[in-house]
C-alpha cells in the first residue's frame, strides 16, 4: 500500500494544525499571566462578624428570660388576672429583645 500526495498532505495539515493550536494555548496563558500581574492587587477584606456586641445579646436572652420568668410566675400567683409582676414582666422581656437587636447593629 503506497502513501499519495493527499494522504501525506492530510498528515501535514494536521501535524500543522496540531503545532498551531499549542502556540496558541501558550499565548493565552502568557497573556492571561499578564493581565493579571498588571491589575492592581485587590485588599483582602476583613470578615466582618454578624454580631458585633456578643455580650450585649447574651445580656439581651438573660434579660428575656428574667422577664418570662416574672410573666409567669405573676400570671400564675393572680391566676389570670393581670398583674404588675405579668406587666413587670412583660416590660423586661420588652428590653431583652431591644439589647438582642442592638447586638446586631452594624
Amino acid at each position: 500500500m503506497k502513501l499519495g500526495a493527499g494522504e501525506l498532505l492530510l498528515v501535514v495539515l494536521i501535524i500543522v494544525i496540531l503545532v498551531a493550536l499549542s502556540r496558541a494555548k501558550k499565548t493565552v496563558q502568557e497573556v492571561k499571566r499578564e493581565t493579571e500581574a498588571a491589575r492592581p492587587a485587590r485588599k483582602a477584606v476583613p470578615v466582618k462578624p454578624p454580631i458585633k456586641y456578643p455580650q450585649l445579646q447574651l445580656l439581651g436572652i438573660l434579660v428575656m428570660l428574667v422577664g418570662v420568668a416574672m410573666a409567669a410566675i405573676g400570671y400564675l400567683l393572680q391566676e389570670g388576672v393581670i398583674s404588675t409582676l405579668s406587666v413587670a414582666g412583660i416590660a423586661v422581656l420588652v428590653f431583652g429583645i431591644a439589647f438582642i437587636i442592638l447586638a446586631r447593629r452594624r
